[in-house]
């Protein structure tokens, strides 16, 4: 069989935790990546990858191995578009935009993703954005920070052991969410995002292109009815005139999400 002695080994647990609180933080657990191919002798694996994500208090709840839509080439915005899934949850009142999974290789991924709650009239009251980052290891990495050009990013984390074989190697699963906000995806749609996530066993470096996010951040500005200057699109006749943001409210508030 693929488990070895060690498989019930619960991960230690990593030393210290990260400061950064008072930002938008996007939870992101791990839900399918247990789903693999013995090793044995084997040089390589076929890793399923899924997630369950926790966005601003609103749950997104996909089958454990129902990822969405994977693009093959991030850069190609047009793709990222079509791939992008928007879902409604009227009694959360929340909508889910979720840029289709990246899959670098069989031990790196990535995905964007966004919530919206809204009000009873459907008019946006808090948005959420994230990038989150998927890496299997044979080693502990206790990923729990982002860097990007001396910019930190706050982060959630979490890490788990998958299995262990034969030869007693093991298989490490770890996530990252990075938090975002608008701007960010606005300037990472013209200059794409090379980053760095690290912790005290190691670390990986991602480069999402700028097609992605502009893909993606075609997406959200259809569903909040926005033109290319973020302006709201003008209501249908007989609705009422989304209120305009307050200064401090994060992009997208007031407005009114077009229906899924």
């Amino acid at each position: 069989g693929c488990k070895g002695p060690h498989a019930a080994m619960p991960p230690p647990e990593p030393q210290g935790e990260d400061g950064e609180g008072n930002a938008i933080m996007i939870e992101i657990h791990l839900a399918a990546w247990r789903r693999i191919m013995c090793w044995d002798a084997r040089p390589a694996a076929v890793l399923l990858l899924g997630c369950l994500l926790v966005l601003a208090g609103c749950e997104l709840l996909p089958s454990p191995y129902d990822l969405g839509p994977v693009v093959s080439d991030p850069a190609n915005a047009d793709a990222v578009f079509a791939g992008t899934t928007v879902s409604d949850d009227v009694h959360q009142r929340s909508l889910t935009v979720q840029a289709p999974l990246v899959r670098l290789n069989i031990r790196h991924a990535y995905n964007a993703i966004a919530v919206f709650n809204y009000d009873e009239n459907r008019h946006v009251t808090s948005a959420s954005y994230g990038l989150g980052v998927y890496v299997h290891a044979e080693d502990w990495l206790f990923l729990d920070h982002a860097y990007s050009y001396g910019r930190s990013f706050p982060v959630k984390s979490g890490r788990e052991l998958v299995d262990c074989y034969a030869d007693e190697t093991c298989l490490i699963s770890e996530w990252v969410s990075i938090a975002l906000t608008r701007s960010d995806l606005e300037q990472f749609a013209r200059t794409g995002f090379t980053f760095e996530v690290t912790g005290s066993g190691g670390s990986r470096e991602f480069s999402v292109p700028a097609g992605y996010f502009a893909g993606f951040l075609r997406r959200i500005r259809a569903v909040l009815g926005e033109t290319e200057d973020r302006s709201p699109a003008t209501p249908p006749a007989g609705t009422d005139t989304p209120a305009p943001p307050a200064p401090s409210a994060a992009p997208g508030h007031g407005r009114k999400p077009r229906g899924v």
